[in-house]
Formats: structure tokens, C-alpha cells, sequence
């Protein structure tokens, strides 16, 4: 008998799957992870349109500003390097995020200030003739060119820097002799700056958790659901032989661990009948 009990026992699991915990953690953190990665790709393809619109946008402003700029402003006299200076600094007051704002011509390598915004008390004052650093590929391209760019990240000797270049002065041959430079601090770049990105990873974090959530209250469900079907009768909802095993087993193993146990059997008569009732037959 307690054998037949066994092994219609098993034969009832065995059509019940159930998941253990870990596996519903496990396709959780799946899951999850697909969202970040798909969001995070987002992400990247959004930031990568934002830094071309942005690198536009100060190509601009750095064009409008050295049109406001005459080649003859451009002398080693004192008065010239005075009116020089104070257009400088006006362009660079009227730019909430320009930085430092600044003339430099090319010379072996080198980038050198012609003329800077900055007063000759601030630390960061460069004066003319003074090289800010070597210039990258790029720069020599875009310098050579005579076009105007936009460069960077760079690191100098002011730290780290997007720059925008617009040749302000034409040389005997027609090609430019300097360049307006603008200096945006690269910390707050669209495409280097969380301050502009926390709202989207602030949503994908929150989309990630719910995700993780739903699936791990899914799975809680769907594990209670089927420990159910296991050990009851889908009807009448009474406990079926699989409990009833489990139980002569759990009595079996505290007997024999000294333990007091007992097992309670009733014997039903017309039980059919009784069972008809539940509309199970």
C-alpha cells in the first residue's frame, strides 16, 4: 500500500514543474539586465545626437563671435592688444558657458595665445606669445584647412576643455593667420555629463526594479500555484495522496528520530457518494 502511495506520489510531481526560488531570481536579474543594456544603447545613440547638435551649435557662436573681429585688431601694439582684450572679454561675458575665450595661431606644433580674455592677475592668464599646448592631429587638420571645428575633449594647461576654432584673419595668400578659440568646460557636455542624463537613467533604474519585481511576484505565484496543485485535488480542493505520503513519511522520520508522532486514519464509509457531492467522480 505504502509503496502503491509512493509511486502514484511521484507520478503526480512529475506532471507538476515547479521552479525552484533561485531560477525566478535568476531570469529576474535577466531581464533586468536586458532592459539596462537595451537603455543603456539608448542611451549612447541619443547622446551621440545630442553632441553633434551641440558641437553645431557652438560652431556657430564661435563664427558669429570672430566676425565681430577685425584682422586689424589683430597687432602687437599696446592700444591693440587693450581694444583686443576687451572684446575678448565682453564675447566671453556674453557666453554663459565659454570659459576662457581666446586668439592662437599655430606655430611648430605649438598652439600660441595672441591674445586672452582673462585679466593678467587671473592664475589662468596667458600671455601673448605664450604656447597653451601641443596641438593634436585634428587641430593641425582643421588649422591647415583653414576651416572652421570643433575639437576635444582635450586636456591643457587649464584642464579639460571642448574647443571651437573660427579663423578671424586672412594672410597675404588668403588662408587664415588666427583663430578665435572658445572653451567649454567638458564636465558639462551633454555627452560627458550625468546632470543631463539622470533623468533617463533615474527611469531606467525604475523600469529595471519593476521588472524585476513583476517577475519575481510572478514567479512567487506561479511556485504557490503549483505546490497546490500538487498536493491538493484541483476540485474538491482536498489533500491529495502526494500530501498524504509527504505526511506518513514526515511521522516515519520523527519516530524514528525519538519524536512524539502520531498518524490519524478515518476510514469513510459510502465515500463515493460523499465525493459525488464535490462534483468530483
Amino acid at each position: 500500500m505504502a509503496e502503491q502511495l509512493h509511486q502514484e506520489s511521484e507520478s503526480n510531481q512529475s506532471r507538476v514543474r515547479i521552479l525552484p526560488p533561485a531560477a525566478y531570481v535568476v531570469r529576474s536579474v535577466v531581464a533586468a539586465t536586458v532592459i539596462v543594456v537595451i537603455s543603456w544603447g539608448i542611451i549612447y545613440l541619443s547622446a551621440g545626437g545630442a553632441d553633434r547638435q551641440a558641437r553645431q551649435n557652438l560652431l556657430i557662436r564661435a563664427r558669429a563671435a570672430a566676425a565681430l573681429i577685425e584682422p586689424g585688431d589683430i597687432g602687437e601694439s599696446d592700444e591693440a592688444l587693450m581694444r583686443l582684450h576687451a572684446k575678448l572679454r565682453a564675447l566671453r561675458e556674453a557666453s554663459d558657458d565659454a570659459r576662457f575665450v581666446y586668439i592662437v595661431r599655430p606655430a611648430d606644433g605649438q598652439i600660441v595665445v595672441l591674445a586672452d580674455s582673462e585679466p593678467e592677475e587671473s592664475p589662468h592668464y596667458s600671455p601673448p606669445g605664450h604656447p597653451v599646448c601641443s596641438a593634436t592631429p585634428g587641430e593641425m587638420a582643421l588649422f591647415a584647412s583653414g576651416e572652421p571645428g570643433v575639437e576635444g575633449p582635450r586636456t591643457n594647461s587649464r584642464g579639460a576643455w571642448i574647443t571651437a576654432y573660427a579663423p578671424i584673419a586672412v594672410g597675404a595668400g588668403g588662408g587664415p593667420t588666427a583663430f578665435l578659440a572658445f572653451d567649454i568646460d567638458a564636465s558639462t557636455w551633454p555627452r560627458y555629463s550625468l546632470i543631463h542624463w539622470w533623468p533617463v537613467l533615474l527611469s531606467v533604474g525604475l523600469l529595471a526594479a519593476l521588472a524585476a519585481f513583476i517577475l519575481i511576484s510572478k514567479g512567487s505565484s506561479e511556485s504557490r500555484h503549483a505546490r497546490y496543485v500538487a498536493t491538493r485535488d484541483y476540485l474538491t480542493g482536498l489533500v491529495n495522496r502526494a500530501a498524504l505520503i509527504n505526511e506518513i513519511d514526515r511521522a516515519i522520520r520523527r519516530a524514528k528520530n525519538g519524536k512524539p508522532s502520531a498518524l490519524l486514519v478515518i476510514d469513510i464509509d459510502n465515500f463515493k457518494a460523499l465525493n459525488d457531492t464535490l462534483t468530483y467522480s
